[in-house]
């Protein structure tokens, strides 16, 4: 190998700039300011209530979210209005507006009788005031791939893909051959956030030992320690052994150094996983190693872009501009 694993695990890649990054990317085309794509966290502050046509707040807000609340019986709006200041709280909103209250008779039936029943039905807009949207670190904004050139002598960028702040993927660029081989051959899917995942059963001490797909095949997972620096965890489709992935560990037996990857079915093929952190502990890269029999060569980088607090601040002053005129 040429290109040094050491120090592209222990310093900073500076031939990639983020403007270059930048430039690479397309924009997503259909991708407006939004609410929708803003974490707003849950909370247990008050909301307040307004009706519309009596009260509107003081301040400036932004429309969050339709909500809506049906309950039986004509004397229950109070609990109504509950039900929708619950919601609008793990919606993140500060308060509601009540649009309209629809009043009715519903009827049920009870084997061969049947009576009526008063039902109510609340609709509201949940709003936030702009003070009240807060960064929150640690949003990924762009995964970004790397693969050496063809003299193995520097890392091209290869292809992108960006997600809004709540994490919903948006434009991609380059070969996206090479995302989806890390969407489902790389750390992310295999075990940490398989996304075809439907139901899973867990072992006494919390770990997953089965997992049912949602093309309805089922794995079963296998925890076995291999000394006290290597610990493996074994996967099997329809109770066909499939893979295995070995965790290496540091002399601390705490600090997980690498990780190894291969198919049962071949097992001369193995893909070594090198984690790179930043100075504040949190995720920058993966470099990954193609070990076939004795040979190994660097195969791919994956590079994490993260949101700043500049990018929120942009973001939400255009959101507070377009919808405010402020």
């Amino acid at each position: 190998m040429r290109i040094s694993i050491l120090t592209l695990l222990f310093a900073a890649n500076a031939v990639f700039t983020h403007a270059q990054v930048h430039q690479y990317q397309s924009e997503p085309s259909s991708n407006p300011t939004s609410l929708l794509d803003i974490p707003t966290p849950p909370h247990d502050r008050n909301v307040e209530v307004y009706f519309s046509g009596e009260s509107r707040p003081a301040k400036s807000y932004l429309h969050l979210k339709y909500l809506s609340a049906k309950k039986k019986g004509h004397d229950e709006m109070n609990l109504l209005v509950l039900e929708l200041k619950k919601q609008a709280r793990e919606a993140g909103a500060d308060a509601i507006i009540v649009l309209e209250t629809q009043k009715r008779v519903e009827q049920v039936t009870a084997g061969e009788t049947y009576y009526d029943v008063d039902v109510a039905d609340m609709n509201a807009i949940a709003v936030i005031y702009p003070e009240n949207l807060k960064y929150i670190p640690g949003q990924t904004k762009t995964w970004n791939i790397y693969t050496p050139d063809k003299n193995d002598q520097s890392w091209q960028l290869t292809a992108s893909q960006s997600f809004d702040f709540k994490g919903y993927p948006g434009a991609q660029a380059g070969k996206s051959h090479w995302l989806n081989w890390w969407r489902n051959a790389s750390h992310e899917f295999l075990m940490e956030t398989p996304r075809i995942l439907i139901r899973s059963v867990k072992d006494e001490l919390g770990r997953e030992k089965k997992r049912l797909l949602e093309d309805y095949r089922t794995v079963r997972i296998f925890y076995e320690k291999q000394g006290r620096t290597v610990k493996s965890i074994k996967t099997s489709k329809n109770d066909i052994s499939d893979r295995t992935i070995l965790y290496h560990y540091a002399e601390d037996g705490k600090t997980i150094t690498h990780r190894e990857i291969y198919q049962e079915q071949l097992p001369d093929i193995r893909y070594l996983e090198y984690p790179e952190l930043d100075e504040n502990g949190r995720l920058k890269a993966y470099l990954y190693v193609k070990q076939e029999g004795n040979k190994k060569d660097q195969f791919l980088r994956m590079e994490f872009v993260y949101y700043t607090e500049e990018d929120w601040n942009s973001h939400v002053k255009n959101l507070i501009h377009k919808e405010l005129g402020e």
